[in-house]
Order: structure tokens, then C-alpha cells, then sequence
């Protein structure tokens, strides 16, 4: 290896400890913007050497302060580097220096249609190489070649259409959520097939649907309950849950009562028992309906006490809670402070969140120096490749995961592990299933509720279902049995729970030394906050994220979802890492993946800008700091919604060809984006009256075929009639046995050597037991009929 090779590439003592120093995952990163850019940063923060292959001005990003290019920059920003901190940078003059840069690579990140074009010529020549792509729809499809923003994405997704007033716009996340979110989805797909090229010659080309990752991550199975619950008659969707953000003396502070323990609780806090049982507050619903009165009982009690004081006062009657933050403040909060989640960057001008998951509880390596433009140029040697051997398989066949988690979360990291061909046993107690079996509208009460819950069906297919009673010693040695089997156990529980069956770090290495013990609990093993609970609710107030969402003049707007995506995608990433590490150092390991971490990983943006510049970024609805105009309008129609972005001069001029308005076009008061930025709510009352009676649909096609991004805002229900997702297979039905064959989310990715993600739907409660014990442990028939009729294992709960 050269010298300039081994500044490239020689990073593997530094990142991988006592690992054999003949192995790395070699990246190449073509891609603009976020998405590739932190899913290239999570394959170097699992081990992998990245070139950044850059234009001869370099990225844009190098430029970006505030979310908008800056010209008055002197340095690299502060996103940009810390999104590739340890990574080199080539500078791509022709085609000849992509080809040859392509050639050292194991895997090449993409991010538009013309990319993914002449790298489809340039990897098809090469058949062990992982391609991806990542792009607004993907590459197939009526959309594929549509102009989108962060906005229209998440409308064409169905994200919006669940938050806000009834009578009011469709709110959207803010914080740029959609690259976030398929940039965590990316990393997963591509490590998982650069594992198994590695191991067997076979390539893969990844094609990856932002919008698809929203629909997944921010869509919360609204149109599976739709469809179980026989396509009811439609009304408006929006609304907000209450308590959630509310205003305390001092700030805000964050409430979760998802339980009728949590509301009871909530209500002692506000010192109103006497409301305990009403009927005007008793469903999120009827919350909702009454809120002026509500809002009205509930302020008047935070508005007289101070952060700290509610925060203590509800975590004593457990009513899930916490500080709301923003990119300043969550960076002083004692919790993190004492884990030190947040480090310096290597030239010491900025914090920002540390990788979100330890190994054996050590924290990962202090970020280097993000890359000089050009630095470390000479193109390295062409990679060797073997022939591919052997049958071909899903990336992850032969792997064996106990699956012991619950809710959403954990669900999520191991049904992406066994969607990507692991054998996954998703482990319950008949007394106390999982509790996501028990959310949404309990479709068919009678019966069997508890197996058509959608958000339980959605994230366990493809895996078998056991029940086993942990709280007995025989079922203790039986799950000893298939801890001895396994390669993975995962768990997403606080810390106190596993401990509390026996089931620690330590006894699982003595069962089975080369286990990986994946660990999610919501702020992780240590520290002040790591015996509480958390939920997407929790994660979006602690983490700033709730401050980046909503009305500039209303309360902050915590958005329903992403968060246990992400925090299950990132727990894959760390699982695959672990998995790598295992191979080269012959032993499993304890990884701990807290929510929250994975959380403040995509906050990062407001997060090093506020370190950085002192810029705290402030939620302003729909609209976005580098478009204008920017928002979601009402269309002719029931809840019809248009979503525009207009991030430059042609797209506005375009604009205003399509809709026939040329005087808005010569108005001096939009002749520019400063200028449009300075009018935007005059923009708004235009663009308001101008689209309320045009079709929602056919605007956007006109808009998208003049190179305006826009997209309809699609009720979350109705995705399953989605032309670009019915067109790239995106919805797969396996047969379920109690609800039949119901669309599902596949994957936001297609492979191109994967025809189906969904093999096998969500188990029902113990549906594999007798077959998975004998499969695993092969347990003899008397000794399964004997735990059975002791009721160790097998059980099924009682309606």
C-alpha cells in the first residue's frame, strides 16, 4: 500500500481497536445533500473508510449555513463537517477520475437520477460492487424524475395530513426529516449487502425511495388500520394530542399519556382527581374535542410552576415526561452532560452528538478533522474481486436473532434484520404480550383484538412468534437454551427490566460468548434518566425537535413517528457493526443504542449550528429558510392539499407560467428570493387564493413537468392507491391469518436481486413455538408437552 493509500485508507488501527488490519469497507460517496452524506457517516462510524468524490467547487454543503447557502462563509460549515469528520475527499474532474475512484470501491452512494445513470454503466461491470441510490421517488416509477423538496416528499408520503387543526393546514415535520430518516435507511441496506458481497461475491444495486422512507418512518400505519377497519367513511384526520408540549413558567415541558394509568396520573398532577372518569376528557379524541377547556385547565397549572418542579412532580406519579429543549439547552441537560453524548469536533469550534451506540460501554473514538477539498487526491489501487460462489441468498440468511423487544423501537431493528433473511423469534409472555398489540382502534374488538394491531403486523413480519414465561426458572433455562443459539438478542426495555429476570451482560457472554446483546432503552444503561421510559412523544420534546415543528405562533408540535424508526434503523446499523467486530475478533459484544441518542443524530443540523454560530433555529409552519415561497395550500375538494417549493428564480418564474400569473412574475415585490422571503405572507394570500380552486393532483404534474417541485398532500389512509408506490411494488400482502391479506410497507428500498421483502406475516402470539424450539434447540416432544402443560411456554393470553 502507498503512502497516500495509507492516509486514505490506513484508518482501521484508529477505528477498529485490536481488528485485523486486513480489512476495511471501502466507501465512495457521490451523493449531494443529507441523505448520503449521514448515511456515508454512519458507514464510517461502523468502521468503513470514506471518500467524499466532489465537484471542483465542492460540495454544496461546504457552503451551507442555516439551511441556505452562505456566501459569507470562510470555512467549511459546521453541517458539513460534522457529517464527514474522518473522511477524505477526492475532486471528480471527468468521468475517467469517477470511473477509476468507482473501481477502489466496495460500496458508491448515489443521489440522482443522472448519477444513478452512469453509475448503473460503471457498476454493471462489476458484480461484487453495493451501489445505492438514494432519490426522491426512486428510479423506476411515473415520479422518478419529479423535482421534490424535503416538503413535497413528505406531502406525496402522507406525512402532514395528521397534524393540525381540523379546519387549518397540514403541518409538517421540520428539521428536514425526510434525508435524515433515508439516509438511516440506506446505511442499513448497504452494510448488510457489502457483509454479504464480502463473503460471497455478489453485489448488490440498492434503489431507495425517500418518499417511501417517510411513508414508512413518519406514516404511522394509517392506511393498514384503514383498510382492517373496511375503509370507513372519511373525515379530517388532523389533530394534536393533548397534554403533549405545554407551556410551563419558564419554557415548555412534554407530557405522554398514552394510558389510562398516565391520564390518571396527569390529572393528580394537575391536582383535578375530580376529573378523573369524565367523559369529556377520557379518549385523545375527546381531548381534542374540548381543548379550548382543556388547554384552559392544563395551563393554568404548568403556567404557575417552573420546568424543573413539573418534571419532578409527574415523574413521581409516573407520567412519562420531559424538558422540552432546544438546540441550545440540550446540551447543558445533566443527563447528557454525565454521558457525554455531546463532543468537541476535531478542530474544537462546535459540539455535536457522538455516534449513537457503545460497544462493551465504551464510547466511540473523538471525531477527526472533516476533509479539505481535494486532500489526499492520488486515486487508490482497484479493489481485487473474487467470484462469486455458491447460491445466491438474502444478505443476512443463517443469522439467528432472539427478538425480545417490544412497542415499536425494537421491533423495528430486528424486523429489518429479518427482512434482510435472519431467522428471527419474537419472544412474549403470554401474560403480558407486547404492548403495541394493544394500539389503534382494536379493529373487531371481538375475538382475538389483540392480533390486529397494525403497528404490531407492520414491523414483525417476517418473523416466528414464541411465548415463553421469563419470570419462571423453567422458562429462564429454555431461553438460556436459545441464547446458546443465537448470533443476536436484542432488547428495548429500561435498564432495570432484564436485570430484574437474571438476563444481564454477564450471564449472557457466560451462556454464549459470542452473542451480540443489543441494548435500546430509551436514554441508555447509565446516567440520572436511564430508569425511565420513552416514547416518539418523549424523544421529539427532550431532543429540540418538537421546537423545529409546528406554527411560529402556536405551541411547539411534537410529529407522529419517526423517531422508533430511527432509533430501530440506527440499532441495525450498530448490529451489523457488532456482527463485523465479532468476525474479526471471535466474540459477541454488549451494544447499547439509546433512543435518544439516535434521536439527537438527526437533530444534528440545528444542534452544531447553534454551537457553532449561536443560531437557534425557530419553527416557522411549512416554510423553509431556503425557499420562497414554501407551503402547503388548500385545493379544490374534501382536505385537498397542494405542497410548493420555489428555491430559486427559475422555478418561480416557472411557477408563475404554469399558473397563468405573469404579473406576479414582474412584481418587484417577488423579483427576487430575498425579496420573496421578505413578502412571503403576501405570497401565501396569493398562492392561497390562486390554488383554492384548482385540482390538487393535476397541479402538481403541471408544476413537476416545469421543474417546480410540488406534490399533493396524500391522506395517509388512501397511500395504498399511490401511483408511484403501487408502480415500484412497495405495498406487499402476505396472508395473515386472522386479517387476511392487507397491503403492508415493504421495504423503502428495492434490491435487485430481492423480487418480495415480506416472506412471512406477523406472527400471532405464539404462533411458532413448538416448531421454533425444535428448529433452535430441538426439543423433544415430551419435554414441549410437559413446559407447555405447565404453562412455561405456548400459553395464549386471555381475551
Amino acid at each position: 500500500m502507498s503512502d497516500d493509500l495509507d492516509m486514505i485508507y490506513g484508518k482501521l488501527q484508529l477505528i477498529r481497536g485490536d481488528f485485523s488490519e486486513d480489512y476495511t469497507v471501502r466507501v465512495v460517496d457521490v451523493s449531494a445533500g443529507i441523505s448520503g452524506a449521514y448515511c456515508a457517516r454512519l458507514l464510517g462510524d461502523a468502521g468503513a473508510s470514506v471518500v467524499k468524490a466532489e465537484p471542483p467547487g465542492g460540495s454544496a454543503l461546504r457552503r451551507q449555513r442555516g439551511g441556505r447557502p452562505d456566501p459569507t462563509l470562510t470555512e467549511d460549515g459546521a453541517l458539513f463537517r460534522a457529517l464527514h469528520h474522518g473522511m477524505q475527499s477526492f475532486v471528480v474532474t471527468c468521468d475517467g477520475d469517477l470511473r477509476g475512484l468507482i473501481e477502489t470501491a466496495d460500496i458508491v452512494i448515489t443521489s440522482s437520477v443522472c448519477d444513478a445513470a452512469r453509475a448503473r454503466e460503471w457498476c454493471g461491470e462489476d458484480p461484487q460492487l453495493v451501489w445505492l441510490s438514494i432519490t426522491p421517488f426512486g428510479l423506476t416509477g411515473p415520479f422518478a424524475n419529479r423535482p421534490a423538496s424535503d416538503l413535497t416528499v413528505q406531502a406525496e408520503a402522507g406525512a402532514p395530513m395528521s397534524t393540525g387543526l381540523p379546519d387549518g393546514t397540514p403541518i409538517a415535520s421540520g428539521g428536514r426529516v425526510s434525508e435524515w430518516v433515508s439516509g438511516c435507511y440506506g446505511a442499513v441496506a448497504a452494510l448488510a449487502a457489502a457483509r454479504y458481497a464480502a463473503s460471497s461475491g455478489y453485489g448488490e444495486r440498492i434503489d431507495l425511495s425517500v418518499c417511501e422512507a417517510v411513508k414508512m418512518a413518519c406514516g404511522v400505519v394509517r392506511d393498514h388500520e384503514y383498510v382492517v377497519a373496511g375503509r370507513p367513511p372519511l373525515d379530517v384526520l388532523r389533530n394534536f394530542e393533548l397534554p403533549s408540549v405545554e407551556p410551563a413558567g419558564d419554557g415548555y415541558v412534554g407530557f405522554t399519556t398514552y394510558t389510562a394509568e398516565q391520564l390518571e396520573g396527569f390529572l393528580l398532577m394537575i391536582d383535578r382527581p375530580d376529573l378523573i372518569g369524565e367523559p369529556w376528557i377520557a379518549t385523545a379524541d375527546t381531548r381534542f374535542a374540548n381543548a379550548e377547556a382543556w388547554n384552559a385547565i392544563v395551563h393554568r397549572w404548568t403556567r404557575a410552576r417552573t420546568r424543573e418542579e413539573i418534571v419532578e412532580r409527574a415523574s413521581e406519579l409516573r407520567v412519562p415526561v420531559a424538558p422540552v429543549h432546544d438546540a441550545r439547552t440540550v446540551q447543558d441537560f445533566p443527563h447528557f452532560v454525565e454521558r457525554n453524548v455531546f463532543v468537541s469536533d476535531a478542530t474544537g469550534t462546535f459540539r455535536q452528538p457522538r455516534r449513537p451506540w457503545l460497544v462493551d460501554g465504551t464510547p466511540p473514538p473523538p471525531p477527526q478533522p472533516a476533509p479539505r477539498l481535494g486532500s489526499h487526491e492520488p486515486l487508490p489501487t482497484p479493489l481485487a474481486r473474487r467470484p462469486a460462489r455458491g447460491a445466491r441468498t438474502l444478505p443476512l440468511q443463517g443469522l439467528r436473532v432472539l427478538d425480545t423487544t417490544a412497542w415499536w423501537a425494537g421491533p423495528i431493528c430486528s424486523g429489518m434484520l429479518a427482512a434482510l433473511g435472519a431467522d428471527a423469534l419474537h419472544v412474549e409472555s403470554s401474560k403480558h404480550i407486547d404492548g403495541i398489540r394493544g394500539t389503534g382502534a382494536r379493529h373487531g374488538q371481538e375475538g382475538a383484538w389483540w392480533e390486529r394491531s397494525s403497528h404490531f403486523i407492520t414491523a414483525n413480519a417476517n418473523k416466528r412468534g414464541i411465548t415463553i414465561e421469563l419470570d419462571t426458572q423453567e422458562g429462564r433455562a429454555v431461553f438460556d437454551r436459545l441464547l446458546v443459539e443465537a448470533d443476536v438478542l436484542v432488547e428495548n426495555f429500561t435498564s432495570r427490566v432484564f436485570d430484574r429476570f437474571g438476563i444481564t451482560a454477564e450471564h449472557v457472554h457466560s451462556v454464549n460468548p459470542r452473542c451480540i446483546f443489543v441494548r435500546m432503552p430509551a436514554f441508555g444503561l447509565t446516567g440520572p434518566w436511564r430508569d425511565r421510559s420513552g416514547f416518539n412523544t418523549t424523544m421529539e420534546q427532550i431532543s429540540g425537535r418538537a421546537l423545529l415543528t409546528g406554527e411560529a405562533n402556536d405551541l411547539p408540535r411534537v410529529f407522529r413517528g419517526p423517531c422508533d424508526p430511527i432509533a430501530g434503523l440506527h440499532a441495525a446499523v450498530a448490529t451489523l457493526d457488532a456482527l463485523e467486530r465479532r468476525d474479526h475478533a471471535g466474540r459477541g459484544s454488549i451494544v447499547e443504542v439509546p433512543m435518544i441518542e439516535s434521536t439527537l443524530c438527526v437533530t444534528e443540523e440545528s444542534i452544531v449550528e447553534a454551537s457553532a454560530y449561536d443560531m437557534l433555529r425557530q419553527r416557522g409552519g411549512n416554510r423553509a429558510t431556503d425557499a420562497a415561497p414554501q407551503g402547503i395550500y388548500r385545493c379544490a375538494g374534501a382536505d385537498e392539499w397542494l405542497a410548493l417549493t420555489i428555491s430559486d428564480d427559475h422555478a418561480w418564474a416557472a411557477c408563475c407560467r404554469v399558473l397563468e400569473r405573469s404579473q406576479w412574475r414582474d412584481d418587484p415585490r417577488f423579483a427576487s428570493q430575498t425579496a420573496r422571503e421578505a413578502h412571503h405572507d403576501e405570497l401565501d394570500s396569493l398562492l392561497a387564493d390562486e390554488l383554492r380552486g384548482r385540482d390538487a393532483q393535476k397541479t402538481a404534474e403541471d408544476l413537476c413537468a416545469a421543474e417546480v417541485p410540488a406534490g399533493r398532500a396524500w391522506d395517509p389512509r388512501l397511500t395504498h392507491n399511490h401511483p408511484q408506490l403501487l408502480a415500484r411494488s412497495f405495498f406487499e400482502s402476505p396472508d395473515h391469518p386472522v386479517i387476511g391479506e392487507v397491503p403492508i410497507d415493504s421495504q423503502p428500498f428495492r434490491f435487485a436481486s430481492v423480487d418480495q421483502w415480506l416472506r412471512r406475516s406477523a406472527p400471532l402470539v405464539g404462533q411458532h413455538t413448538d416448531e421454533a424450539l425444535r428448529d433452535w434447540i430441538d426439543l423433544a416432544d415430551d419435554e414441549l408437552d410437559d413446559l407447555r402443560a405447565r404453562g412455561v411456554v405456548g400459553g395464549e393470553p386471555s381475551s
